[in-house]
């Protein structure tokens, strides 16, 4: 498309594909300037450009972008010339191409370029026989070589098992798709490094393979983190393991505690039966004699042996009752009882024993209990 304005900006001829392009008549933009086409900013932008050429009377190639309603920003080189007329009169002329596809194809590139040169992976593209002509900053950090190092090298330079990911790169060069794998790689300073790789085919807009481009992250501290769950693990295993022969241990000791408190209720109850036996004499002989003839004191005195013995029953009886108790089976019930009987009854167990060592044993009760 191509346009001539005057010496005051006026359009004075332009092409048919200039209007196709603006979506106007001829008739809308003979005779008017960029100020009554276009926002002022822009209109001011091309006012420049034009004033330029005829200043210097030079020609000048210059990108003019204009808004459409309904296409958005439109971009074009624009060679604008001077032209001479009579009168020392300069117009300006001026053929443009619409470049605004090649131009968002332009920043498409430069955004993937700095998605590139930004990303923590180190990102390098290959030609097909294997050396390197693209390098980004995530390619530096993780082997340690700059850009300037590795353009042109043979990428065998960071793989020192290199046998392997040869036949992938051929691979892909054949075409074949390829799944993301793990290779030892090399840093520049000879530490090696654990590396998980994909490669891709780069084609150059026909279909035809070109080159590859391979991408590649540091898993060292992923495998470090690996290796610490498989100790870990371990470690758990072996823990469980001693938990499991402790718990069987702790059964063990239950069971035999529960036997040896078996066998002690057996033998308490036994015992407690055995003890009643004799018990049972003293307590009907004694009775026996506290109905003969005796004298005060010996009355005394078979009263105390008879009080000392149903004492001793009353305590083999408790034995009982704790064989009960650990077999759930012990029960209570009240009764009232004589509290000055049962005092002078304690008193008489003990008084041979106290008389024996001088002692004088006595109670007293007041009225009000």
């Amino acid at each position: 498309l191509y346009f001539i304005k005057d010496e005051h900006g006026r359009y004075l001829h332009i092409s048919q594909s200039f209007c196709t392009f603006f979506g106007a008549d001829k008739a809308a933009i003979i005779g008017k300037t960029d100020l009554d086409l276009f926002p002022e900013n822009i209109a001011r932008q091309f006012l420049h450009n034009d004033n330029e050429v005829r200043e210097t009377g030079k020609p000048v190639e210059v990108i003019e972008s204009v808004p459409q309603k309904n296409a958005g920003v439109t971009h074009s080189i624009v060679h604008k010339f001077p032209i001479e007329m009579p009168g020392n009169r300069r117009f300006v002329g001026g053929v443009a191409v619409d470049i605004t596809e090649r131009k968002a194809v332009d920043e498409l590139n430069v955004h993937l370029s700095a998605l590139v040169e930004s990303s923590n992976d180190a990102i390098m593209a290959l030609t097909l026989a294997g050396h390197i002509s693209s390098w980004n900053k995530g390619a530096t950090k993780l082997f340690g070589y700059n850009a300037e190092e590795m353009i042109g090298k043979h990428f065998s330079i960071l793989f020192p098992d290199i046998a392997p990911l040869t036949l992938q790169v051929l691979e892909i060069g054949l075409g074949h798709p390829l799944e993301e794998f793990e290779l030892k790689g090399a840093h520049k300073n000879g530490n090696g490094l654990d590396l998980s790789l994909r490669i891709s085919p780069i084609n150059n807009g026909q279909g035809k393979i070109v080159g590859t481009s391979l991408v590649g992250r540091d898993i060292g501290k992923r495998r470090q983190d690996e290796e610490r769950i498989k100790q870990l693990n371990s470690e758990l295993e072996a823990r469980c393991s001693e938990l499991s022969d402790l718990n069987l241990a702790l059964q063990s000791a239950r069971d035999d505690a529960l036997q040896a408190s078996k066998i002690k209720s057996l033998f308490l109850a036994n015992m407690s039966h055995e003890l009643r036996t004799p018990l049972s004499a003293i307590l009907g002989m004694n009775e026996m004699l506290l109905l003969s003839e005796l004298d005060g004191e010996q009355k005394q005195l078979a009263q105390t042996v008879h009080a000392s013995a149903n004492n001793l029953l009353k305590l083999v009886n408790d034995l009982l009752d704790l064989s009960k108790i650990e077999a759930g089976k012990l029960s209570f019930k009240s009764s009232e009882f004589d509290i000055r009987e049962t005092i002078n009854g304690v008193l008489k167990t003990f008084s041979s024993e106290a008389d024996q060592k001088g002692i004088k044993l006595s109670s007293e009760i007041s009225n009000a209990v």
